[in-house]
């Protein structure tokens, strides 16, 4: 990942937040489908080839122009809270969907390969 980032000015890391309780509830079926229509979500708000999972319920996305970056927090932050997940093997709706989000913004001198 670091390699991939090297020259990325802009970077969103995204915690989906009580991930294990899906897996608890409905089964680790439901949690890859979850993770996979999760995944759907980012990939329509960034490029695939800067969505990366990071963690079990860890995603960052990175940008390179990071000009209107705020406002790139804003969309992503939005449109993953007010997204509706159907998970066809429980037959539940997941309704919300709670994630804390870091950011970080022209880092690319601090990391050492």
């Amino acid at each position: 990942l670091e390699q991939e980032i090297k020259n990325k000015q802009g970077l969103i890391i995204i915690d989906i937040e009580d991930f294990s309780s899906i897996n608890e509830l409905y089964g680790i079926e439901a949690g890859v489908e979850f993770l996979c229509k999760f995944s759907e979500i980012l990939i329509n708000i960034a490029d695939i080839n800067n969505i990366y999972r990071i963690g079990s319920d860890e995603f960052a996305v990175s940008y390179e122009d990071v000009s209107d970056f705020d406002e790139k927090i804003r969309k992503t932050y939005s449109q993953i809270v007010n997204e509706k997940i159907y998970l066809q093997l429980a037959d539940i709706v997941i309704e919300t969907i709670d994630v804390k989000i870091g950011v970080a913004k022209n880092f690319s001198n601090l990391i050492q390969v």
